[in-house]
């Protein structure tokens, strides 16, 4: 991998969790989701009118999702290659950062759904307003459970998680990870970028 694609990815992760303090301001909502988990929502502050208003969840990192969660992942499957490839740069990335605790491990998101929430409202939400994705795949907390995989909460992100792999990344690994997710489906709510 080059140097310049290192930097770039970087970037782009600090871009995101970036984007996610300044604009959705997840401290606030963490904060007040730790009140209202205790009964105690501040006097100043109406509950919220609309679903996207609500309070985030407050996960504790290494946390599995809720049982009953569906999985997603962002677009259409791809070559073992290139999912090979993603684990190695993040395990490149956890590693400069002295994080690498000798695992591989894979990006996700998670959650239960809502009342009256279909599988194709599940990305605007799960995926949070600042990321549109076109396509994407998903599973059941269980159906990967049952492969022998692990989810982990990655905060900030309020439904990110990372999948565990394991400590040796093979074809076979992905393939098996890959094998739990469901065909891609087109995300209803996409929309060119104008």
């Amino acid at each position: 991998m080059s140097w310049i694609r290192k930097w770039h990815r970087i970037g782009i992760n600090l871009a995101r969790r970036l984007a996610t303090l300044l604009i959705f301001g997840i401290y606030d909502r963490r904060r007040a989701g730790a009140a209202a988990a205790v009964g105690a929502l501040s006097p100043e502050r109406e509950p919220p009118d609309h679903p996207q208003d609500a309070v985030m969840p407050v996960r504790v990192p290494g946390t599995p999702p809720p049982p009953g969660s569906i999985v997603i992942r962002e677009g259409n499957r791809r070559p073992a290659a290139d999912v090979m490839e993603e684990a190695e740069d993040d395990k490149d990335e956890r590693f400069e950062a002295g994080h690498w605790d000798g695992k591989y491990q894979l990006s996700v998101f998670a959650g239960l759904p809502q009342p009256g929430e279909d599988l194709d409202m599940l990305p605007s939400r799960l995926f949070s307003p600042y990321r549109t994705v076109k396509f994407f795949r998903s599973a059941t907390v269980e159906v990967l459970a049952e492969a022998g995989f692990t989810l982990v909460a990655s905060p900030p992100d309020p439904y990110h998680y990372d999948v565990i792999l394991g400590t040796k990344l093979t074809p076979e690994v992905v393939q098996a990870f890959d094998d739990c997710f469901a065909e891609a489906r087109r995300n209803p709510l996409w929309q060119r970028k104008k």
